[in-house]
């Protein structure tokens, strides 16, 4: 079994990739507050589950601006993801211009507690997090 789905939603998709021992995240859609909050905290739940020190946040298929999300994110989930463990985050952008502009705050608030990079593409950003 190289990877199981562990929370399927219409917002995202969560898993972990036994063959890299990592969690993967894959946001769908338009998020609001209430999918970034229910998101998260499957993220941090599934963490401490499965003692995963690794993220792949893929945001490919997020569209549209979550400006509220994405504040909430900045301000109140770092020390959460800290306390499950979380050490580094691969952070891949979404194509279209909102999403990443919301993205882009999350990442450099991240940045100060986890070793967080960006990538334009998912193979860049597995391949960082498996020399981590």
């Amino acid at each position: 079994m190289a990877s199981r789905i562990l929370f399927d939603a219409s917002f995202l998709v969560l898993s972990f990739d036994y063959t890299h021992n990592w969690l993967y995240a894959d946001w769908r859609g338009p998020q609001t507050l209430e999918t970034v909050q229910a998101g998260s905290a499957q993220l941090v739940e599934q963490l401490r589950r499965e003692r995963c020190d690794k993220l792949l946040n893929d945001n490919r298929a997020v569209h549209g601006m979550w400006m509220d999300g994405s504040e909430w994110i900045s301000r109140d989930l770092p020390p959460e993801l800290a306390a499950a463990g979380l050490r580094y985050v691969a952070w891949v952008y979404s194509p279209e211009v909102f999403s990443r502009l919301s993205a882009q705050r999350v990442v450099e608030q991240a940045s100060r507690r986890f070793l967080t990079f960006a990538f334009e593409d998912a193979a860049a950003a597995r391949a960082w997090l498996s020399s981590m």
